[in-house]
């Protein structure tokens, strides 16, 4: 037999070897670009104050950037005297 399917199904009522089945378009997904990455935040210190802006509105010598720190804030209690 030419062009006979061989196999437990036979070809289906539609003319499919899967029963009547169609095989499905491509889905295509549209993703958003990639997030841009935030703006560099900076500090900047004023050495010969040993301050950081905005606390100190001049500096002579010349502000240094640097990056953010993480600050852990105080409980205002020191652990050694905690019960």
């Amino acid at each position: 037999m030419a062009g006979a399917l061989v196999g437990s199904g036979g070809v289906g009522a539609a003319g499919f070897a899967d029963g009547g089945r169609r095989p499905t378009a491509p889905v295509f997904v549209e993703r958003s670009p990639p997030a841009e990455a935030p703006a560099q935040v900076w500090w900047y210190w004023c050495n010969e104050s040993r301050a950081y802006y905005p606390y100190v509105k001049e500096c002579p010598a010349g502000w240094q950037r640097v990056a953010p720190q993480t600050v852990v804030p105080r409980t205002g209690h020191d652990e050694t005297t905690l019960p």
